[in-house]
């Protein structure tokens, strides 16, 4: 056993940002979010989630008449309601207006903060965590210390990014009583006055997407600058090796290249809900062999191109269907994929499923594709090869580290990107084991996927012990 095995992060207080998980959608860089939260707790450290939210029912003309006691239980109540009903804004444009009107207040008091974030720390009961532990969206509350919420962080985090401030924002370890914090996705930030020499500030690094694909929603040049100040943190993790690669070659001479380490995500299937769905039949049960693509749809997954070979295949004559599980979004590719399927029958288009309706359609699958043209690693691909789905790849770099894994088994396919007829040919193959899938394949996949995410857990969770405590 190594050394750092040994060392125990119990008592240890740990803040761990959750931008990710205030988004309405809780995918990739969200499940990571939640996945150092487990890991953590299980090493008996309190954990606190450090939030932008903030009480939504009390103005300041009613907190002098009222109890602290009666002010902190409506500020936990708000900041957990929201947490769990977080819901995107119909207008984007009216949620930047709201934002504006408000951004010359918020960088006075930067200014006169000096830099600092300022917020308050609240420890959660027993009775909080039962009440709003009980969706899956919010499961891992119950693993909290508490939370610390520190109004506007992610907001002035993001004008610094874009250099609209002069000064990065400062997080007090001391003042919040905390020896490290974690941020599961890159931020313009700093600690000050730490409480050990310990005491560091660990970033999580996915991709560079933004800077590498043309069409992704961020801008380049604030998210350059948020990538550029993460690899500047005490300690930097990446989630994949291609991921590190491209950061160093866009991020020339980083400083402290020596000071990180890769830590691939873990799958994100839950084993309980895998086997309650082994258990019933959903409303999107199709009823023959169908082809499952699970991801938030957007134009780099390049499911167009899926699409269109699928229809292509000899599939859909053999009453195979396509089914795309995956947040629809009111944008111009998302009303393509619509039209290029609405005339199909054997597409099915399924929207945002929850999280036991994806391990149903994952456990039935036939098969599995994902033809991304970049990802950061590809957590829906390493659900499927964990299950030992047969599996359809595009042939890029996080891709073929997923398959590295799972090397020595027949079932994973790395294809090359938008290579038509080799896609075609693949899905063809499929044919050759047209028999549903029985209890006995059931099985077996549930076993498998049991093994490996035990084995990316253990993976996981020693890799941020180490980022913590060296």
């Amino acid at each position: 056993m190594n050394i750092e095995s040994e060392i125990s992060l119990h008592g240890l207080n740990i803040g761990v940002t959750g931008l990710d998980l205030e988004q309405s959608e809780h995918r990739g860089i969200a499940q990571v979010t939640k996945n150092i939260i487990y890991a953590l707790s299980s090493e008996k450290a309190n954990i606190y989630l450090i939030t932008n939210y903030k009480t939504t029912r009390l103005g300041k003309n009613l907190l002098n008449s009222m109890s602290e006691t009666a002010i902190k239980e409506i500020t936990i109540s708000d900041i957990l309601e929201q947490l769990k009903e977080t819901k995107d804004y119909q207008n984007i444009y009216l949620k930047k207006l709201l934002l504006y009107l408000r951004l010359p207040k918020i960088i006075l008091k930067h200014y006169l903060n000096l830099g600092k974030l300022y917020g308050r720390k609240y420890l959660l009961s027993s009775n909080h965590k039962n009440i709003y532990s009980d969706s899956e969206r919010m499961n891992y509350i119950k693993y909290l210390k508490g939370i610390i919420s520190v109004p506007n962080i992610f907001f002035l985090c993001s004008l610094k990014s874009r250099r609209l401030i002069l000064g990065t924002p400062k997080i007090d370890l001391n003042k919040f009583n905390l020896d490290i914090i974690i941020s599961a996705s890159p931020l313009s930030v700093k600690i000050i006055n730490p409480k050990s020499d310990k005491s560091k500030l660990i970033q999580i690094i996915h991709d560079a997407i933004p800077i590498l694909y043309n069409k992704h929603p961020d801008k380049p040049i604030p998210f350059y600058n948020r990538l550029k100040e993460a690899t500047n943190s005490d300690k930097v993790l990446y989630v994949s090796k291609s991921t590190k690669i491209i950061t160093h070659n866009i991020i020339e001479n980083i400083e402290n290249h020596k000071n990180s380490d890769i830590i691939n995500p873990i799958p994100s299937l839950s084993n309980d809900y895998l086997k309650k769905a082994n258990l019933w039949r959903i409303n999107c049960d199709p009823k023959s062999n169908f082809i499952l693509f699970n991801s938030s749809i957007v134009s780099r997954k390049n499911l167009d191109f899926l699409i269109h070979n699928f229809l292509s295949s000899r599939l859909p004559e053999n009453d195979y269907k396509l089914c795309v599980a995956g947040k629809m979004h009111n944008n111009e590719y998302c009303h393509y994929i619509k039209r290029i399927s609405e005339t199909h029958d054997c597409i099915n288009l399924l929207g945002y499923v929850s999280e036991i309706d994806k391990a149903w359609l994952y456990l039935n699958a036939t098969a599995f594709a994902s033809p991304s043209l970049t990802e950061g690693f590809g957590i829906p691909a390493l659900d499927a090869c964990c299950l030992g789905i047969p599996t359809l790849l595009s042939e890029i770099p996080s891709h073929a580290e997923i398959y590295e894994k799972f090397r020595i088994n027949q079932h994973i396919k790395l294809i090359p990107i938008n290579d038509n007829e080799a896609w075609i040919t693949n899905l063809n193959s499929l044919l050759q084991n047209k028999n549903k899938l029985d209890e006995n394949e059931k099985n077996y996949r549930l076993h498998h996927y049991k093994k490996n995410h035990k084995d990316f857990s253990e993976q996981f969770q020693e890799i941020l012990k180490n980022a913590i405590i060296n």
